[in-house]
Formats: structure tokens, sequence, C-alpha cells
């Protein structure tokens, strides 16, 4: 992914930099800026655009997991 602007912005988060939670699992936090949060991503206050999620190898499960509202 490229970020236009910031030469340090977020753009992306992977299995390898994304920090998870006690549980196993990951929030991802998308702001119009940057964020201390530690898996935040920026839009470089950008108002709309794209975003794409991407699972490889992930293992079967019986679980269905819904976002909070």
């Amino acid at each position: 992914m490229a970020t236009p602007g910031v030469a340090d912005a977020r753009s992306s988060i992977n299995g390898h930099s994304a920090l998870p939670n006690a549980d196993g699992s990951v929030t991802v936090v998308i702001s119009r800026g940057m964020t201390d949060h530690p898996n935040s991503i920026t839009t470089l206050d950008y108002p709309r655009g794209n975003l794409a999620f991407r699972w490889f190898l992930a293992a079967p499960s019986d679980k269905r997991y819904l976002a909070d509202p």
C-alpha cells in the first residue's frame, strides 16, 4: 500500500506488525490522523477510500465473529 504524504504514516497492518489483544483477536483503529494506538492506520485526512482484508492459510473455524456496531 502506498501512502501519499507523510513518510511515517502507517497504511497497512499485517500478521507481523499487528499487536494482538489478550484473546488473540486484533483491533484496528482507522482515523483521519495518526494516533498512539499500536494498530492504528491513517487516511491522512482523506474523507473516503477503500478498505480490504485478506486472510491466507487461515485455520478452519466454526465460530462466527461480528464487528461491534
